[in-house]
């Protein structure tokens, strides 16, 4: 039995910095993703030109051509509402009741074992100060009790269930740690236990996972705050791409999906019209849904909108299936005729993702769009990473005049990281030589948070490339044709 709903909580401030230093101290105790002109006249596609050069000690991206900004609906479809307390059965409440029973402070540290019976013998729990797993039901007690002491500043704590099940012999029981009362009420951490029931009928914990982190809540992530991280990067315009395919991706359509959709994209275009010198909006939309092709003509008659993104992966493309690869020919066809320019995320879910895909492409799919730029994201993967032999095949035709190259650009958004190797280093940039840095264009897939970074932030993560001050500058001066 499964019980779960939504239900709205408030996060909590971070520790101070005393209470930071006597949980450091007592850790010791456990070591167990051609445009329009004005008047939707169509332009040529062009490669993107250099600006006038900027002097060798500011190089500043021209722009950002991979950033996210979406409204609290669209944020819903990432971030989910939290979910609302469920009632346990009588044997799984007093189980918690009593993982809870130890009080705070210094009388739970002087009890750090009066839990060890509510663990199997052979418990696993996640030690979250040594990010490791420990074992054994006294070690399990005397992490609860750290817990209680130092984990939530020594203050009472109750552990909220918002899911469970239970069988015969095994169970689990998750949800949040919690403080306060009704208006007041704080999830300051998250936790799940896994259950097994003894020869003598009592449920025990066999694996306990915590987490002191609060959890996310779904917050719009407006133009303004894109405009910020712009502004502290030096970066003068942003290619701003519509997350209205988050709420039709991977899933079977749902009701009211359509009109979620043409919202989210509608409110793109009504925060980038506050900005219109500096944002450049494109919709979004999945290629597989039957309502698709409308979508591209609605979205190409707004005067705000000037291009589609297409995230492949999302809306689960199969290259091979040929009703898919129909679908996607005539979204690439009638973006086309509408000079509708596409940033595609073109990795797919394919565990073999590579080559063969890169062959379709640029065989069947790309042809279908030969008059309006591609940009292709992440540098053909999903990003952090590259696409690896899908970049390779794409640089290969790159070099070799493929015809269906002639309009391709490549995106950097997310693919340069802290803790890449020097050797990964390297491969990019010789990718990037490969491919023309003429058709690179400095990128972030922001907001930050997770693999992503600020303008600011990623620039400084991309310097660290084996290029030259000149090969920096020229892709920091490329001007795609669909920002101009």
């Amino acid at each position: 039995m499964i019980s779960e709903s939504p239900n709205p909580a408030m996060a909590v401030p971070t520790r101070s910095r005393r209470v930071a230093g006597l949980c450091a101290a007592s850790i010791l105790l456990l070591a167990a993703c051609a445009p329009r002109a004005p008047g939707g006249v169509a332009t040529a596609a062009s490669p993107p030109a250099a600006s006038t050069p900027r002097p060798q000690a500011d190089i500043v991206p021209f722009a950002d051509y991979h950033a996210h900004i979406y409204s609290i609906n669209a944020a819903t479809q990432r971030v989910r509402p939290l979910l609302a307390e469920v009632q346990l059965p009588p044997e799984l409440a007093g189980l918690l009741r009593r993982r809870v029973g130890l009080l705070g402070g210094a009388e739970a540290f002087r009890n750090r074992l009066a839990l060890s019976e509510l663990y199997t013998p052979d418990a696993v729990f996640r030690n979250t100060s040594f990010r490791t797993w420990g074992r054994g039901a006294e070690n399990a007690s005397v992490n609860a009790s750290l817990q209680a002491t130092f984990g939530f500043w020594g203050a009472p704590f109750r552990m909220t269930p918002v899911a469970y099940g239970a069988g015969d012999s095994v169970g689990y029981v998750a949800g949040y740690y919690t403080r306060g009362q009704a208006d007041s009420i704080r999830h300051v951490g998250q936790f799940h236990l896994s259950l097994r029931k003894g020869a003598d009928g009592a449920w025990r914990i066999g694996a306990e996972t915590a987490s002191f982190e609060p959890p996310a809540l779904p917050e719009a992530e407006p133009a303004e705050a894109l405009i910020a991280d712009m502004d502290a990067a030096g970066v003068r315009k942003a290619l701003v791409l519509s997350a209205a395919y988050w709420g039709a991706s991977i899933t079977a359509p749902r009701d009211g999906e359509r009109a979620a959709v043409q919202a989210e994209n509608d409110w793109v275009a009504e925060q980038v019209a506050r900005y219109p010198d500096r944002l450049v909006g494109f919709c979004a939309v999945n290629p597989l849904r039957d309502y698709a092709l409308d979508e591209v003509a609605r979205c190409a008659a707004h005067p705000h909108l000037r291009g589609i993104k297409l995230h492949v992966a999302d809306a689960n493309v199969d290259l091979e299936n040929p009703d898919h690869l129909r679908r996607l020919r005539r979204f690439f066809q009638a973006a086309n005729e509408h000079r509708m320019p596409i940033t595609a995320h073109v990795a797919t879910q394919d565990l073999d993702y590579g080559r063969e895909h890169v062959r379709i492409y640029l065989e069947q799919v790309f042809p279908a769009a030969p008059d309006i730029p591609i940009q292709i994201a992440h540098l053909a993967g999903h990003g952090p990473a590259h696409g690896g032999d899908a970049l390779a095949a794409f640089a290969e035709a790159a070099r070799a005049g493929h015809p269906a190259m002639r309009n391709v650009y490549f995106d950097v958004a997310s693919n340069v990281m802290s803790s890449m190797p020097a050797a990964y280093l390297d491969e990019i940039a010789r990718r990037l030589r490969e491919i023309g840095l003429e058709r690179v264009l400095f990128a972030t897939d922001r907001p930050a948070g997770g693999p992503n970074f600020t303008a600011k932030q990623a620039w400084a993560q991309f310097r660290r490339l084996p290029l030259t001050e000149d090969e920096f500058r020229a892709i920091a001066d490329n001007v795609a044709p669909y920002v101009r």
